[in-house]
């Protein structure tokens, strides 16, 4: 391993090379510092000779006379410079050039406000390919007794704590430290509980190396600020220097002068290592299955996916209940429906097996979807036949409309199922999946359409019921892949009926997009289902009865308000008048709205001439 350390200024060359001879170690391996300047004749990365060095530019000597001040730690570092328009490009092409693998710039006190004032260092740690330490750097004295504080926020993992380890070869202390919220006596105390479960998260054992700390304070940041002592190095893992911004704000607010304050350093690992990152950060919150756990699943899914009478009659309840609650227009009863339905496992069933190249459980979890849906269907239009002069309700009506958010929703409710199916202490969830996913109502709202001879209704259910199954199903196999089931046929990957599974599956998801976006289009257009306007309070319509009631001649007939108040309160009210309506009642009513609610509002009367009824002879 070889590290570039790269300098600008050479008012803070002396302090960035004290602060690296503090912290290097074998760890950066070989290092060149390099010198960079802007402007032409361009000059790609040069060694230094003791002619340029004569010759060259106060930043050189400046460099050279830093490392001899340095002592023993720094003798054999090289030196070398380079000059160019655009330096950061300069510089990046040649870590490329050179395969440097380790880059240590400083802020040499500047720090941008925004993306357009960027200083070079901050431009240099966003692109840099390797992995890289930002150090804001003030002169220090001993080093002895030094401790390195490494916030342990939500992107600490055990590199970061090793890289620290690296950092404190010359005997200082790495702090892991935990800044807890500041609520009473307990404070403190708990917030150790939590850095103990931290550390043991992340299989860090605690030896003489490290000093675990808490803090509490309002804020983080205000707990880092204040745990920093001016000979303290903080060691944050970023991907951005918007921490150390944040810092130089609370310093200015609480006017620490620059000798108060302790030098922060920012790491980020190379690109590669942060793609590994990604991985244990997988491991940690979504940790594959081991062969208990796998076994586990399947015995469950294959207990739910059996073809049997249990499975039959629960099908039919739970259509039974579903097409009576459509009938009845009661939400309650369809949500019933879809508690009771036992589809939700089949369909689980077959996400598993197509990931795992299961036949077995494919074939048996076909089988029963097949089935239940037969079964579903048949006794649906059944029920449809036995009322057949009702009106369709709402909530048949609410299950007609599909639209790509259904695709979306059952996909996500199909990779929570297998979720909640993977880890035993999520069996609780299973029940708000099922109400989710939907799966029975569509079904028996298609069996009533069909049973009616009202094609609009048949399909639009059937499409809802279709994307159902299909998003379910890819959703599943999708969460089961990622928690690490898989299955090998002889080397060369999954069976070929799971592939052809797989693709007649996503190919039937791109057929049913094309109606679900056709239907989504137009639902934009039409404008959303919902009434023209909403009821009026209690009070409100009591007040207007009795001032309209003063009123010869009028009678209230409808009251309502406008459904989208940011747009303008607007209350309408109709009444039957016999002649016009005078001025001051809307003058009246206007009143009345602002002292019942406390709102100015737009009052509309309408009126409905009254007109005698003839006697019966």
């Amino acid at each position: 391993m070889k590290s570039l350390m790269v300098i600008t200024d050479a008012q803070y060359a002396g302090t960035m090379i004290e602060c690296f001879g503090r912290l290097s170690g074998p760890r950066f391996g070989p290092v060149t510092v390099l010198c960079c300047f802007t402007g032409h004749p361009i000059e790609p990365m040069t060694p230094l000779t003791q002619e340029r060095l004569i010759s060259g530019e106060g930043l050189l000597r400046a460099v050279h006379q830093a490392l001899k001040a340095s002592g023993d730690g720094l003798q054999d570092v090289d030196i070398a410079y380079l000059r160019d328009p655009d330096p950061v490009a300069s510089v990046l092409k040649t870590i490329d050039a050179h395969a440097f693998d380790c880059l240590i710039i400083g802020t040499e006190g500047r720090i941008g406000e925004t993306y357009q004032d960027a200083s070079f260092a901050e431009r240099l740690f966003r692109f840099a390919p390797c992995e890289t330490l930002l150090i804001d750097a003030v002169p220090s004295g001993s080093i002895e007794k030094r401790r390195i504080l490494v916030p342990m926020g939500a992107s600490m993992t055990k590199d970061s704590l090793s890289f620290a380890l690296d950092l404190a070869h010359q005997g200082g202390t790495v702090v892991p430290l935990l800044v807890g919220p500041a609520f009473g006596t307990d404070a403190r105390a708990t917030a150790r509980k939590e850095l103990e479960l931290k550390l043991r998260e992340i299989g860090i054992d605690i030896s003489d190396k490290f000093a675990p700390d808490v803090i509490v304070a309002a804020n983080t940041m205000q707990g880092l600020v204040r745990a920093l002592r001016p000979d303290d190095t903080m060691l944050i893992t970023a991907s951005s220097v918007q921490v150390l911004h944040r810092f130089h704000q609370l310093w200015n607010e609480k006017k620490v002068p620059a000798s108060a304050r302790g030098t922060v350093a920012v790491y980020s690992p190379a690109r590669r290592e942060r793609i590994d990152a990604l991985r244990d950060w997988q491991s940690r919150y979504l940790p594959k299955l081991n062969a208990t756990e796998r076994v586990r699943v399947f015995d469950m899914l294959l207990a739910g996916a059996r073809f049997s009478p249990d499975f039959l009659i629960m099908m039919g309840m739970a259509t039974a209940i579903a097409a009576l609650g459509l009938l009845q227009n009661s939400g309650a009863v369809v949500i019933g429906a879809m508690l009771v339905a036992p589809l939700m496992s089949p369909l689980i069933g077959v996400g598993f097996a197509l990931v795992q190249g299961n036949i077995r459980l494919f074939n048996l979890s076909i089988r029963s979807i097949v089935g239940g849906i037969g079964i579903g269907f048949c006794l649906s239009v059944l029920i449809g036949f036995l009322n057949p002069n009702e009106d369709f309700t709402a909530e048949i009506i609410a299950r007609t409309t599909p639209e790509i958010r259904d695709l979306l929703v059952a996909f996500i409710s199909g990779a929570a199922a297998a979720y909640a199916f993977a880890r035993p202490n999520l069996a609780g969830a299973l029940a708000g999946v099922a109400i989710a996913a939907a799966l029975v109502p569509p079904l028996a709202a298609a069996g009533i359409g069909l049973s009616r001879g009202v094609w609009s209704v048949f399909e639009g259910a059937a499409i809802l019921h279709v994307t159902n199954l299909v998003a379910i199903t890819l959703g599943a196999a999708t969460t089961f892949r990622v928690l690490g089931i898989q299955g090998v046929r002889l080397g060369i990957g999954p069976a070929l009926w799971a592939r052809r599974a797989i693709l007649t599956l996503a190919l039937a998801t791109v057929l049913i997009s094309a109606p679900l976006f056709y239907r989504s289009a137009a639902k934009v257009v039409e404008g959303p289902t919902r009434p023209m306007a909403y009821p009026v309070s209690s009070a409100l319509y009591d007040a207007f009865r009795h001032r309209i009631e003063k009123e010869p001649g009028l009678e209230l007939i409808l009251t309502g308000r406008s459904p989208v108040p940011e747009r303008g309160f607007f209350i309408g009210i109709l009444l039957g008048a016999d002649g016009p309506v005078p001025h001051e009642l809307r003058r009246d009513l206007r009143r009345i709205v602002k002292e019942t609610i406390g709102a100015e509002a737009d009052v509309k009367i309408y009126t409905l001439q009254k007109a005698g009824v003839e006697a019966d002879e």
